[in-house]
């Protein structure tokens, strides 16, 4: 894991930490970390919700946001790349805001420190576009013999008796169209 990632504002080191070596598995690459205050609950704007303060942590692979519980506990709330259908941010007087909409859930984090919104939504943007894009996979591979060269190991196996004569015809054939 590198330690290149954006550290918000206003985190404090010991959540960091403590959330760091919670959440964030082994094959995930730390991207940023931000602080605010997650509002689930609220079906209407302006309806009243649930307020859970923590930190929403961007990997790689996923966003979290972790709450700090008492007694060593933590509750999180997981938002794979793949699932996130739109995230964005609002600048407000107190602080940014920001909406992260997801098949299964859909969240507002508020009381953000200003600019730190903004940022996380470029982060998750960019993670969200690496994770939905498909992967082109490479594979080299040594030159395949030349067409003559393929119809003389097709006569070794038939002489050896590996192929009958119509078998062997029916792959000449395929060949010599090829070229």
């Amino acid at each position: 894991m590198s330690e290149n990632y954006y550290l918000g504002r206003k985190v404090k080191e010991k959540t960091f930490v403590e959330a760091k070596s919670r959440i964030i598995q082994p094959d995930e690459e730390l991207i940023g970390v931000i602080k605010g205050r997650m509002t689930r609950g609220a079906r209407k704007r302006g309806e009243k919700g649930d307020y859970i303060k923590g930190l929403l942590v961007m990997t790689d692979k996923r966003a979290i946001f972790y709450v700090k519980q008492t007694f060593g506990r933590y509750d999180e709330v997981v938002f794979p790349y793949e699932q996130i259908n739109s995230v964005y941010s609002h600048k407000g007087i107190i602080g940014d805001r920001v909406d992260i909409a997801a098949m299964t859930d859909s969240v507002t984090i508020d009381y953000v420190p200003k600019g730190d919104g903004q940022v996380a939504v470029e982060k998750i943007n960019e993670m969200m576009s690496k994770a939905k894009s498909p992967q082109v996979v490479v594979q080299s591979s040594e030159p395949s013999a030349s067409i003559p060269e393929q119809i003389e190991k097709l006569a070794d196996l038939k002489e050896k008796g590996v192929l009958t004569e119509e078998e062997f015809e029916k792959k000449k054939a395929d060949l010599l169209e090829k070229m």
